[in-house]
């Protein structure tokens, strides 16, 4: 066999052809080191003599459906220079590997493609360990070229990954769509790492963060972002929250009704929680909403305030939106209704970083997109037990495709 197919096909530059072997299915091919590329590999003095030899095994790209092995014939080198007796270095795979770096990198390209048990039984010599462990070191060695000092804007939020609240915070840059940040947790000290990484990156740029009104995120916020960001609270758990006011204002009034007013309001808990727009061309939708807004007074106003509470994100300026959510505000407080009230006063004391959506109109939705990116990841995996590698995916998630890798 021609040794430049050798180089071209599989990297091997330093090596030689020695024969190849067919067994158990697979191709072994047996090279050697060429004299010109024996030095030591402590002091790289070419002054060296052969003290004795052993045989490496690398797994390599395959041909066709057959694993590739190659069987490298190494030389201990004795150094006369440094004195030292070593292995000769091996060129085409890192130390104490079993895979060649041009395996590495097939391996890498169908992960974004195939599962990780897919993999293993395409390569069939190769086991889900080792594949593990190929993209897990890819991935770190991508992390640490991964620059966030130039960072504008960010949303921030947790997701549930495990039973018995188990969460991980995640950071995604807003502007690259990138997680650039995520860790175990979602209390206050969480978030302090990453924002010392910011502030040490010595070009700190962040403007604003969108979030909700978690207490222990919007601490982290003030004790350890630069100065000068502005909080951004979220469009997407603010309508949430809402909605879940209304729903219990639902729940409290069909508790008091019996008898026919009872059956007009059974079962309509999605009908008053979706926007108006949603309903309007359905006619059998709009005749029960109708019947169940005409039929309860409290459960009609909730409503209202929910549909005008989305008016909100669509004023023409910060001037506008203040005044158009006092008044919201005031009618709110006007129905004397205790669920409502504590919605109002969330809204109240929260309302800078409502308002500030009009300085810098970001959301949380390409997080929440991200999220459910995440939960795909975990589902295809069946779980993860490397928590390490599974922040690692998510950190790369927006490169991943949607058949994933799993743990």
């Amino acid at each position: 066999m021609s040794t430049a197919l050798l180089y071209h096909a599989f990297g091997l530059k330093a090596y030689k052809y020695l024969r190849a072997e067919y067994l158990n299915g697979a191709i072994f091919f047996h090279v050697k080191k060429k004299e010109a590329y024996q030095y030591c590999t402590n002091c790289r003095s070419r002054d060296v003599t052969f003290a004795g030899r052993t045989e490496r095994i690398w797994h390599s790209l395959p041909i066709g459906l057959k694993p590739t092995i190659i069987v490298g014939h190494l030389h201990r080198l004795s150094c006369h220079s440094c004195g030292l007796s070593r292995l000769e270095s091996l060129e085409v795979a890192d130390p104490r590997k079993g895979y060649t770096r041009l395996f590495c990198r097939y391996v890498v390209e169908m992960a974004k493609q195939m599962t990780k048990a897919a993999i293993a039984a395409k390569l069939k010599f190769v086991g889900w360990n080792t594949i593990k462990a190929i993209i897990k070191a890819d991935l770190q060695k991508r992390l640490k070229q991964r620059r966030i000092g130039q960072v504008r804007l960010i949303a921030i939020d947790e997701i549930s990954v495990k039973k018995g609240q188990r969460y991980l915070t995640n950071v995604v840059d807003l502007e690259t769509g990138q997680v650039i940040y995520t860790t175990e947790g979602r209390d206050t000290e969480c978030l302090r790492p990453f924002f010392l990484k910011v502030k040490c990156s010595g070009r700190a740029n962040l403007k604003a963060i969108a979030v909700d009104m978690s207490s222990a995120y919007l601490k982290a916020i003030e004790l350890y972002a630069p100065p000068g960001v502005k909080i951004i609270h979220d469009r997407y758990h603010l309508v949430a929250n809402m909605n879940r006011v209304l729903d219990e204002v639902r729940r409290d009034e069909y508790r008091r009704k019996s008898g026919p007013e009872k059956a007009v309001m059974r079962g309509s808990r999605y009908l008053l929680l979706s926007a108006f727009e949603n309903i309007y061309d359905d006619e059998e939708k709009f005749t029960r909403l109708e019947a169940l807004l005409t039929l309860n007074e409290t459960i009609h106003k909730a409503y209202l305030l929910k549909e005008d509470l989305r008016l909100f994100w669509e004023q023409d300026s910060r001037d506008e939106a203040e005044q158009f959510i006092r008044i919201w505000l005031k009618e709110t407080r006007s129905l004397g209704n205790s669920r409502l009230d504590a919605m109002a006063n969330m809204i109240e004391n929260h309302l800078e970083g409502i308002l500030n959506y009009y300085d810098y109109p970001i959301t949380t939705g390409p997080l929440e997109g991200i999220n459910n990116k995440i939960k795909v990841l975990k589902r295809a995996a069946y779980g993860f037990r490397d928590m390490e590698y599974f922040k690692l995916r998510i950190l790369f998630i927006r490169d991943a495709s949607f058949t994933l890798v799993g743990a």
